[in-house]
């Protein structure tokens, strides 16, 4: 038995992903005389430690993509806005129940490459200020939604954005270093 066809036997309740949900069917039918024939994923005749197993590869191997699974949706209307020495981002709130939070992808190019700017937690509001930016580089940005079991939408819109070179040049002037035909004066 594959590990995709152990998913589709160990969605219990038919709602097209392993999860909780179905790790409580299993567990209702634990060791009784009467067992709910679909929860004994191994065929063995009752449900037991390997059903539980067989699940888990499931559930963690997350067979159903999120947006078949009922987990968030993308946010909306994401909008980068430069600053002088950041990038700011904005989007529309989710409104699914469960959501715990987002996650901001920031990549050098187009299109992939993305790595996760918020390593450690989620950002709970629907805005985010990068501030680890460097002038005349364009910053490539999506961003996801993440529900509290943990599963995650599709991206967001892309966007992108760029630092001017005039804050540098007005930097560079400031401290007194010459340039030659910029226009530092703006």
């Amino acid at each position: 038995m594959s590990l995709s066809d152990v998913g589709n036997v160990a969605d219990l309740n038919h709602d097209n992903i392993v999860d909780y949900r179905d790790f409580i069917l299993l567990t209702d039918n634990w060791l009784v005389e009467q067992v709910l024939l679909k929860a004994d994923l191994d065929r063995n005749g009752f449900v037991d430690f390997c059903d539980v197993g067989l699940m888990g590869q499931s559930w963690f191997a997350d067979i159903a993509p999120p947006d078949v699974a009922g987990g968030p949706a993308p946010p909306k209307n994401l909008v980068a806005k430069p600053g002088d020495s950041w990038i700011s981002l904005d989007w529309d709130d989710n409104t699914e129940a469960d959501l715990a939070g987002y996650n901001v992808y920031r990549s050098l190019s187009s299109g992939s490459g993305y790595i996760r700017m918020n390593r450690r937690s989620l950002v709970t509001d629907s805005e985010y200020v990068d501030t680890d930016v460097t002038s005349g580089i364009t910053y490539y940005y999506v961003v996801t939604a993440e529900d509290i079991f943990g599963y995650e939408s599709a991206y967001s819109n892309e966007v992108s954005a760029s630092l001017s070179i005039q804050p540098v040049m007005k930097l560079l002037a400031g401290i007194g270093v010459t340039t030659v035909g910029a226009d530092v004066s703006r």
